[in-house]
């Protein structure tokens, strides 16, 4: 392989990093776009007001989580986005390209000019050619990999940062769980009546994690007791000793 197609096979290879890099973009930022769902979610449905244990525990995890976030995205949008340099206005993540086909062909137009008449001008055209060419390969493909190896650094903070965002998410489930569990703690008392009419109080007890202390809710009211059917009174046949009807 000559010096000139080596040269531009390393151009085109930095060309195919940057889509790549590109692409990867993609997983940090679907699991920063799941975890702010998430995140609100646990805030606004979590009971503040319940065990102090699970609150402190529940807010430390939850503001990790938030803090990692935050950094995850802040690396992603400077892969994302150009990061402007303002000594030369220029963008430093800004790639660098040969030069347009139109000005390839004027330039070509300006070696055939210039070796006219010359008994080997079109070796001489194409050797000053590919020279220049193989010059502008070499300044891309150099500009090209540092850019590309500075975007790889940073999307690798991103990622990393966004996974431990999902970590401390997951934990902060757990003392989610604890407390929407224990959010509804009483006692429930439940009156059962049988066939006999008799009343049977049957009470279900929770423990009240947030006070520590056993309570009733409910207060069973005396139910008024049955009435017995009055017993119906003979009746009697108006008739004589004899069995004859008057």
């Amino acid at each position: 392989m000559s010096s000139f197609e080596f040269y531009k096979e390393l151009y085109h290879l930095e060309n195919q990093r940057r889509e790549t890099i590109n692409n990867s973009l993609s997983i940090p930022l679907a699991i920063l776009t799941g975890l702010v769902a998430g995140v609100y979610v646990l805030f606004t449905t979590f009971p503040f007001d319940q065990n102090l244990i699970t609150t402190i525990c529940f807010s430390i995890l939850l503001i990790c989580g938030i803090f990692s976030m935050g950094y995850s995205s802040f690396y992603l949008c400077k892969v994302i986005v150009k990061k402007l340099n303002w000594r030369s206005a220029r963008s430093s993540f800004e790639y660098k390209a040969i030069a347009d086909p139109t000005s390839l062909l004027r330039w070509n137009e300006s070696l055939e000019s210039t070796f006219a008449g010359d008994p080997d001008e079109e070796r001489l055209i194409l050797s000053e050619f590919q020279r220049q060419l193989r010059e502008q390969f070499v300044e891309c493909a150099h500009h090209n990999q540092k850019v590309n190896d500075d975007k790889v650094e940073e999307a690798l903070i991103s990622k990393l940062t966004a996974v431990y965002s999902l970590i401390f998410f997951f934990l902060s489930i757990i003392p989610y769980v604890i407390a929407y569990l224990h959010k509804n703690d009483e006692i429930y008392r439940v009156q059962i009546e049988n066939s006999k009419n008799e009343k049977e109080h049957v009470v279900i007890k929770n423990y009240n994690y947030a006070n520590d202390e056993l309570f009733d809710t409910a207060k069973s009211k005396p139910k008024s007791e049955s009435r017995k059917p009055k017993s119906a009174s003979p009746k009697t046949c108006p008739c004589d000793t004899t069995g004859k009807a008057n």
